[in-house]
């Protein structure tokens, strides 16, 4: 008796797994379909649009530098690669490749956790972006105030200008944005 129950739960269990494989399948294949027709980033603009996703460049380490010395700053950011952000990529580079779908981690938190959460997720990487571009005009207008006072001697920037250099400057990434990167 034990052996046939035995079996059945077998059976049952092949029968989920192939089940779950042939969903995982037809999902690959429905994504395949729809990438054939996107237009693909190379491998320059991916790391390029993936170094300024994640930090904005090289900018704000002033003050770290100065504290702590070059060779502290850079081994403390080979450490945060090692330690951080190579299993994050990782990471993502396995969830990518098992579970191809259009919203990256938003639909794998929502497939984990289940779709409120998803959707947190969602627009907490909204929020996030939005406080997180908003630090960089301010910070070009600084590097612009100091750049004009030290090689122009020119006064620093007025609350106005800054505001108006701050305003032109994210209407052109918006522009730009909206262009799409292959065609800028």
């Amino acid at each position: 008796m034990s052996s046939q129950a035995d079996d059945s739960c077998s059976d049952s269990s092949a029968d989920e797994t192939r089940s779950l494989l042939r969903a995982v399948s037809s999902e690959r294949r429905s994504f395949r379909a729809r990438r054939g027709k996107r237009r693909a980033l190379g491998l320059w603009a991916t790391s390029t649009l993936t170094y300024f996703s994640v930090c904005g460049g090289p900018f704000g380490l002033e003050v770290a530098l100065a504290s702590w010395g070059a060779v502290w700053v850079v081994g403390v950011i080979v450490l945060l690669t090692l330690v951080w952000a190579l299993p994050a990529a990782l990471m993502t580079a396995e969830l990518s490749a098992a579970l191809p779908a259009e919203g990256g981690y938003m639909h794998w938190v929502g497939r984990a956790f289940g779709p409120r959460c998803g959707a947190l997720s969602g627009w907490l990487s909204v929020l996030n972006g939005f406080v997180d571009a908003s630090t960089y005009p301010v910070m070009f207008c600084d590097y612009l105030s100091f750049s004009l006072q030290r090689w122009q001697g020119a006064p620093s920037l007025g609350p106005l200008t800054r505001w108006g250099v701050g305003a032109l400057l994210t209407v052109l990434v918006c522009a730009l944005n909206a262009r799409g990167l292959a065609t800028a």
